[in-house]
């Protein structure tokens, strides 16, 4: 589900909602590292369940210090120096708070009073998600990095695919304009959309398959489409008959042959015949 939103909808960042608890820790890892495949950011993390209050004022941790006990080690695990402790979100146990789930009315609107700690970690999060979004429109605009193309420099993430034809067209921009490139649909073709080689075979295989690939070698999440084994004898030239953006991945393409693969737009910029000089 996560996989079809990256791929539907253009995502300014995510946010994380775990548990403090060792193995829930470990599987929101994996969920941070496919955002930042997609080049979407996680800018902060939810921590449900994260302690409890005695009566005497005494804290508990019964399922671990979670992210904010990792503060030395997170950005070595994770890749993002934004999930340090102060954009950490800890919400307690909280009888208050279970309440709320049970009535319908939310604590951020009845704002009972002894709901203090629980109003604080939702305001929190609420500052750091409204700073985010004043920031985004004057963020770098790159997430996978720089193609080298005819001498000049273009932002990957800028890249732009539409059919022509036998032909694509495809638009890169810079800081000093803009530029042009249509090549033979072969060309995108003979990449493997997977892992950005190039293949042995100048079509895609025809094997009835679908689903999602991660490589992690490459940091690589792509959907592939294959065409059914029963479909109609390959065409002698395979031309794109639809192409789609999916967010910030990349462009689906759909071939005359019935297969459909998402291309990472860096694997588009090496179509043309550019190279990857910064990511």
């Amino acid at each position: 589900m996560q996989l079809t939103v990256c791929q539907e909808v253009d995502l300014s960042f995510a946010v994380g909602v775990t548990t403090p608890s060792t193995l829930a820790i470990a599987d929101a890892r994996k969920g941070i590292s496919m955002f930042n495949s997609m080049g979407i950011e996680t800018v902060a993390m939810v921590e449900n369940m994260s302690y409890f209050e005695c009566d005497d004022g005494c804290r508990h941790y019964p399922f671990g210090r979670g992210f904010s006990g990792e503060a030395t080690t997170i950005s070595k695990n994770i890749g993002s120096n934004l999930l340090s402790p102060p954009n950490v979100c800890q919400l307690p146990i909280s009888a208050t708070a279970n309440n709320a789930v049970d009535t319908g009315v939310p604590i951020c609107i009845s704002r009972p009073e002894d709901a203090e700690r629980e109003l604080k970690a939702f305001e929190k999060l609420a500052e750091i998600v409204s700073r985010e979004l004043f920031k985004l429109p004057h963020r770098e605009s790159s997430s996978e990095g720089i193609v080298l193309l005819d001498g000049e420099h273009f932002d990957i993430s800028t890249i732009n695919l539409s059919a022509d034809g036998n032909s694509l067209l495809i638009r890169l921009f810079s800081e000093n304009g803009a530029l042009q490139k249509r090549i033979p649909c072969k060309n995108l073709l003979q990449f493997d959309p997977v892992t950005g080689q190039i293949k042995d075979e100048m079509s895609p295989s025809t094997d009835n398959e679908r689903g999602d690939i991660f490589n992690k070698d490459e940091d690589v999440i792509v959907s592939i489409h294959k065409a059914h084994s029963n479909a109609k004898e390959a065409p002698s030239e395979i031309i794109a008959e639809r192409i789609e953006e999916k967010g910030r991945v990349g462009f689906e393409v759909t071939w005359s042959d019935g297969s459909r693969f998402i291309y990472r737009r860096n694997i588009i910029a090496l179509a043309t015949g550019g190279e990857i000089v910064e990511e």
